[in-house]
């Protein structure tokens, strides 16, 4: 640390001097900067960028359906292979399918019957009626009467379709 007042005003004097040409040379880089940053077609560079945002989702939208098509075409529909045109088994499991229901006596029906035109040979379908207020259960019942394939589980209170499965 400086001692009296002239070293004071000495190391004052030299900082001054280091700040004017640190000024000097931030607007000579500033001007220099300014000058090629004129010369950037901003407006070239703002068409092509708004461009790219609108045009890309559109472009990869159309790439992807090509892709989904050539992968159907080229993998799915190989030897034959459609829903009509399965290959056989030499045994079949059984197979469940689960149906969790909470006040579905509007469409639990349809469904049902829906899914009991499977062509699987082997297959139950487990209807859960997850505490129903509505007479959801009443008509699965009688469904169950009806359909050897159809078993129904009954739970007294709602407990979500997680508890359910």
């Amino acid at each position: 640390m400086p001692a009296n007042v002239d070293e004071w005003q000495s190391w004052l004097g030299l900082l001054s001097d280091l700040l004017q040409t640190l000024r000097l040379k931030t607007a000579y880089l500033w001007s220099g900067l300014e000058d090629w940053l004129g010369q950037v077609p901003w407006l070239s560079i703002a068409d092509g960028l708004s461009g790219f945002i609108f045009y890309y989702p559109l472009a990869m939208a159309y790439v992807w359906m090509l892709g989904a098509i050539l992968y159907y075409f080229l993998w799915e529909r190989r030897d034959g292979a459609t829903v009509d045109n399965l290959p056989e088994l030499g045994e079949y499991p059984p197979v469940s399918i689960l149906i969790p229901c909470h006040n579905e006596a509007g469409n639990i029906r349809e469904t049902i019957e829906y899914l009991l035109r499977q062509r699987y040979p082997d297959f139950e379908i487990v209807a859960i009626n997850d505490g129903s207020r509505d007479n959801t259960l009443a008509i699965l019942q009688r469904l169950a009467d009806q359909y050897p394939q159809l078993r129904v589980v009954h739970l007294d209170t709602n407990q979500g379709k997680a508890m359910a499965l």
